[in-house]
């Protein structure tokens, strides 16, 4: 039996999900960028990230809502949807292990500045030794998880691309897609956007007639002439462009 509830916002999950997933990795590669500069992560930014189970934060609610698409869900997913889903819970559990090393790095790093070390300061000095190892681990760790996490996410965003031509009708994707262009193209690579409308609509126009036909059933009338229009820039002779334009022309 179908869920109404999911179906009626199907669409809108979906684009919910690909503007989630494009933020977290962009939030992800500037943390990369940071530590392979400074080899340091801020705790503060992976509890943001992370968050807990009574705050999630984006990754986790990323992680939950893919698994409420693809695998909580009445109908067979593709398998570029079902790695993109087993992917996003590596990254998950990936990031959960990072953030532990992150905060051991930052709050349990021993120092004998803070010791009284008068009495027997080579003893305690050598005692704080053996616990530099444990650190030492902890630091080798961190850098075997962002490598990990930065492989995960390349892979998660191929095979996000690849789903993407399973949703082409989806008006809200296609609206998300022209409006996020330079976010995705930051996301995902140099003219990802365009290689993804390219591959969803053959025909050019036709992107701009799914976005228009998306704001016309939500009343946006003046978001709807201006992709109609668009559409029509392209092809001057869509005769469905020019009926969504007289349909509205109606209602004015």
């Amino acid at each position: 039996m179908k869920n109404q509830w999911f179906e009626d916002r199907k669409d809108l999950l979906f684009k919910n999900l690909v503007h989630s997933f494009i933020e977290s990795k962009i939030f992800f590669d500037e943390l990369y960028h940071r530590y392979q500069k400074n080899h340091t992560i801020p705790y503060e930014r992976m509890d943001f990230w992370i968050g807990s189970d009574n705050k999630k934060g984006p990754l986790w609610m990323l992680k939950d809502n893919s698994h409420k698409l693809f695998r909580k869900t009445d109908y067979k997913i593709s398998l570029s949807e079902y790695l993109f889903d087993w992917t996003l819970g590596s990254i998950f559990h990936e990031g959960m292990k990072l953030k532990e090393d992150v905060y051991q790095l930052e709050v349990y790093l021993p120092t004998s500045e803070s010791i009284d070390t008068s009495d027997d300061g080579e003893k305690i000095e050598k005692i704080l030794a053996e616990y530099v190892k444990v650190i030492d681990t902890a630091s080798k760790n961190l850098e075997a998880e962002m490598e990990c996490i930065h492989h995960l996410f390349s892979k998660a965003g191929e095979r996000l691309k690849e789903s993407l031509v399973h949703y082409a009708p989806n008006g809200l994707l296609a609206r998300f897609i022209l409006e996020n262009k330079k976010l995705i193209d930051i996301a995902l690579g140099k003219n990802s956007s365009k290689k993804i409308i390219a591959s969803l609509y053959p025909q050019p126009e036709s992107i701009y007639l799914v976005a228009g036909t998306s704001c016309y059933e939500g009343g946006w009338f003046t978001h709807a002439i201006k992709y109609f229009k668009r559409s029509l820039a392209i092809n001057p002779h869509n005769p469905e462009a020019k009926q969504w334009l007289k349909e509205i022309e109606k209602r004015a």
